[in-house]
């Protein structure tokens, strides 16, 4: 699971990085053809996660807290553009730059099925995720420009 981190933080995960570009009117950049795939999960299914497993679990175990569904960065930038809102304001186009980064990983998907069967749960999907963290990131986007300006 990754952590999770502030939008300004330099270490923070692509869907943060999308966000503050899209935000400040810029095209995201997308590295390698975009066609990698990453198994994205809104926080509060982590946390509702979490929270099932402590409450229901007579026992440890190690579970995988995902979606299983994969999606492609280039579809998250696309996706995220979208909710954002920002098609009347900037070209949503992502910056493919065929560029490989040493070290990345072409796909990462995890499974969920022994977790959601066990304990009845299911995550939300990724555009549904989105639409509730888009809020939060207007909301830090007007703090951050409050506090610059």
């Amino acid at each position: 699971m990754e952590s999770v981190k502030a939008l300004n933080n330099p270490y923070t995960g692509v869907i943060a990085n999308f966000a503050n570009w899209l935000l400040a009117g810029e095209r995201p950049i997308v590295y390698e053809d975009g066609q990698q795939t990453r198994d994205f999960i809104y926080v509060d299914d982590v946390a509702e996660a979490v929270v099932i497993a402590a409450l229901m679990s007579t026992y440890h175990d190690t579970y995988n807290i995902c979606t299983s569904e994969p999606t492609t960065i280039e579809g998250m930038a696309r996706t995220l553009a979208k909710t954002l809102g920002w098609p009347l304001y900037c070209d949503i186009e992502p910056n493919i730059t065929g560029e490989e980064r040493p070290g990345d990983i072409r796909h990462c998907i995890g499974n969920n099925s022994r977790f959601a069967l066990e304990f009845d749960w299911a995550p939300r999907s990724v555009p549904e995720g989105l639409k509730l963290y888009a809020p939060w990131l207007h909301e830090q986007a007007e703090r951050t420009r409050a506090t610059v300006s």
